[in-house]
Order: C-alpha cells, then structure tokens, then sequence
C-alpha cells in the first residue's frame, strides 16, 4: 500500500493523487507482483522523503517540496521501465514512458501554480 503523502491544500492532494494512481498502475500493468512490490517499496521511501521535508516548508522551498515526488518518482518509473524493456514489449513500454513524462510535465506545470495555504 502507498503512503500518503502530506499536502499543502486539496488542490494538491488530488494532483498527487492522480498522478501516484497512474504512476502504479502502469508498473502493475507492466510487471509482476513481486517486481509491483519492489516498486511500491521504492515509491514510499519517495514519499516519506516528501513528508519529512515538509516539516520545514515554507515560501522559500514551497516549490522543492512541491517537485520532491513528480522529480523522484518520474525517475523511478522511466527506469524501472527500462529495466523491464525487451523486445517483446518495446513499443508497449516506450509508450508507457512517453505517457508517464507527458504526465510528470503536466503535474509540474499543475503544482507551479499552487500557492501555500495559511494553516
């Protein structure tokens, strides 16, 4: 099960959200449960590696706590990704890279937009 991680707002929560559903399962749809397990381990260490810059946020590093995941996760699934990649499944893969970037940039365009909440 995936962590959750520690939002700024609601906006963020859901952008977050949205894109760690699409991010795992992809890597379902791509792998086995073992190597899915593997994965998920990688994403919490993400994830708790956000939670834990969170403590000292404010509007100096709002912007590197904001890009912690999609920067850290994109990473992570272009290159388990390419571990999997044979020539069986090359095009399917290559298209489910050229997806996930697609998404990171969206998600980081989204969250460049998000202002810290007063709380």
């Amino acid at each position: 099960m995936l962590k959750k991680p520690l939002c700024i707002n609601y906006e963020h929560e859901i952008l977050l959200k949205d894109y760690t559903s699409t991010v795992l399962s992809t890597v379902k749809n791509c792998s086995n449960k073992s190597r899915y397990t593997d994965f998920l381990d990688i994403a919490n260490l993400i994830i708790e590696h956000h939670n834990e810059y969170k403590k000292g946020i404010g509007p100096a590093n709002l912007y590197d706590f904001l890009s912690i995941i999609p920067t850290n996760l994109s990473v992570a699934v272009q290159g388990f990704l390419a571990g999997i990649e044979n020539k069986r499944n090359m095009i399917t893969i290559r298209a489910y890279r050229f997806m996930l970037t697609n998404t990171a940039y969206k998600l980081v365009e989204d969250l460049d937009k998000i202002k810290l909440d007063n709380d």
